[in-house]
């Protein structure tokens, strides 16, 4: 291989190593941003089946995120209803923290439905 590549796969290796070292908060957001925001569920359904078929990484790295969060929510309060209204773009009937929570919470559950038999262990 030659220095060129070498540089190549050192510089890929450490993207893969700080995308795994990603905040519950930044794996969180990254998924509502990539998967969520202005998409109805059916569309979100068909992007995480899309995934799940050509780097499922992506989908188990948000739905850890996600569920990470919940079990040790962010102190700051607004964060988990900033997430769902301004990263996902979605609005709920009483936007705050608890009912964010609670959709967050659904959301992790949908993503582990249409996972199916290729969903991971729960992280918290």
């Amino acid at each position: 291989m030659n220095q060129e590549n070498e540089e190549l796969m050192k510089r890929l290796k450490e993207k893969l190593r700080q995308d795994q070292e990603k905040s519950p908060l930044e794996a969180t957001r990254k998924f509502l941003q990539s998967y969520v925001l202005d998409n109805y569920w059916e569309d979100i359904r068909r992007e995480i089946e899309y995934m799940m078929r050509v780097n499922p990484s992506t989908v188990i790295r948000g739905l850890h995120g996600i569920e990470d969060l919940l079990a040790d929510p962010p102190k700051e309060e607004g964060t988990l209803n900033y997430l769902v209204a301004c990263e996902a773009s979605w609005v709920l009937d009483e936007p705050n923290d608890q009912n964010s929570a609670i959709w967050l919470r659904e959301l992790a559950e949908f993503i582990r439905d249409i996972m199916g038999d290729k969903q991971p262990p729960r992280s918290s």
